[in-house]
């Protein structure tokens, strides 16, 4: 891969399909934060929400953009934890 493919925008004038990820809560079927670019996080990690709320990545899957103006989502689905371990409901 050369550089001009890795940046989100070439220098010969098409744009490159942007990427968006979003941490997607699997039990409650909401999204609860969106970031611009791809953030893969390994396989159970825990992430602190701003408003206190932890959760675990699980696993992840990509959705292809429909049109050229929407970015590819990078979806992580993940579940909220209490202390270190998943809780289960």
């Amino acid at each position: 891969m050369t550089d001009r493919q890795n940046s989100s925008s070439s220098t010969d004038g098409t744009d490159l399909v942007d990427v968006v990820t979003v941490l997607h809560d699997q039990l409650d079927n909401v999204p609860l934060l969106q970031l611009r670019g791809a953030v893969v996080l390994p396989r159970g990690t825990i992430v602190a929400l701003a408003d206190g709320t932890a959760v675990q990545v699980q696993s992840y899957h990509l959705i292809a953009p429909r049109t050229g103006s929407e970015p590819a989502r990078l979806v992580a689905r993940v579940v909220r934890v209490s202390g270190d371990r998943p809780e289960r409901g």
